[in-house]
């Protein structure tokens, strides 16, 4: 049977509107990730597909697009699903109730350590940007393809808005997800319009930074369309076939779409023809470009690359110790508690340094070294 077709026969078995959405939402990551390695029946699912989509998840988990427990309880949506095909004798046996299938998952209390970007780490990684956009200028072509000032000001975005990755380029887990449009992009007032985690619009501040890099990044470009996508994809592949089928919906047929993409620069099209180009997606931008960077110029932090999310973490808590209201609202939390809880670490801290100063004690007496600074030990 057609995964969709068994999620459809499963959520109908089920009944409840609120697990129906549950499910629904799992499906939107596991369907597009299953179908990307070529699964389009219930009985082609592997415990190898089902191994890897828990690397998925907690690659998700890592990078902060959802949480530990999300994680789980995706999992557990798409497992019992399977259990349900195997009682509808769709499929013999749940590939992905095998143990080995559900290791990579991150235990639901687990600790983990997050990483941050601090202001150092920031700004290393931006003069390093910095540093390869001027040494790409003859890169840029009359057509507005210029891969390191579009990789640059995607960095900027993500470490002055606090953006998360799945809200500014598209994600091939996602459909609804595709990346921020120009007409998205308000440089004058400092505001940009993205899809986020809520699955609802949001209004993320654009600071003057960001938005001078962007604008600057604009002006080479020069997009044809307040539609274009504000980081395009660069992947051959990916863009031809965009092009063939926007030109197919236009009722051109195979023999005609070749004759008018062949021999030609593939955004020459794009531009002249009046086509979109793809975005970016989130993978791209980390296998394509992000991985080699960070390698290349030693920008690692605590022994890793920098992770995406760290990005906004790191913006997170360095507004967070001035004026944590600013902090919430830099990173669109709906309740300040919320903000609190994630920069908890923060306010032990301070609570610690106030309670000190209330109590104005003395320091304790140490055993370990001598009134000399020598150690007893």
């Amino acid at each position: 049977m057609e995964l969709d077709d068994a999620v459809d026969e499963y959520t109908t078995f089920v009944g409840t509107p609120s697990y129906e959405t549950s499910v629904r939402t799992m499906f939107s990551r596991a369907g597009p990730f299953l179908k990307d390695r070529r699964v389009t029946t219930v009985g082609d699912i592997t415990v190898r597909d089902c191994r890897e989509f828990a690397k998925e998840l907690k690659r998700c988990v890592d990078e902060g697009e959802i949480a530990k427990s999300t994680s789980v309880t995706y999992y557990e949506s798409f497992r019992a699903w399977l259990s349900f095909c195997v009682r509808d004798e769709m499929i013999d046996e749940n590939p992905a109730a095998k143990r080995r299938a559900e290791e990579p998952l991150p235990e639901p209390n687990q600790e983990t350590t997050q990483q941050f970007w601090d202001r150092e780490d920031r700004e290393a990684i931006l003069d390093a940007v910095d540093d390869q956009a001027a040494d790409a200028m003859d890169e840029i072509d009359s057509n507005g393809w210029a891969p390191s000032f579009r990789n640059r000001s995607l960095t900027y975005v993500l470490s002055y808005t606090g953006s998360r990755i799945t809200e500014t380029v598209a994600s091939s887990r996602d459909e609804e997800r595709n990346g921020i449009r120009w007409t998205d992009v308000d440089l004058d007032e400092g505001a940009i319009r993205v899809f986020g985690k809520n699955r609802e619009y949001e209004a993320m501040q654009l600071p003057s930074p960001a938005a001078a890099v962007l604008d600057e990044y604009r002006q080479i470009v020069e997009p044809a369309s307040d539609q274009w996508p504000v980081f395009p994809s660069g992947s051959p592949p990916h863009l031809y076939t965009e092009a063939h089928q926007q030109l197919a919906d236009r009722g051109l047929d195979e023999a005609d779409r070749e004759e008018l993409l062949e021999g030609r620069d593939i955004y020459e099209v794009f531009r002249e023809e009046t086509l979109i180009p793809p975005s970016l997606t989130g993978s791209g931008f980390r296998y394509g470009f992000w991985h080699d960077f960070v390698d290349e110029y030693g920008l690692h932090i605590d022994g890793e690359r920098p992770k995406f999310h760290a990005a906004r973490r790191g913006l997170g808590d360095e507004l967070y110790r001035e004026n944590p209201r600013l902090a919430q609202s830099a990173l669109r939390h709906n309740d300040l508690r919320t903000t609190h809880k994630s920069y908890s670490h923060i306010q032990a801290s301070e609570t610690a340094e106030e309670v000190e100063e209330m109590m104005d004690a003395d320091d304790p007496r140490g055993f370990l070294q001598d009134d000399e600074g020598d150690s007893h030990l």
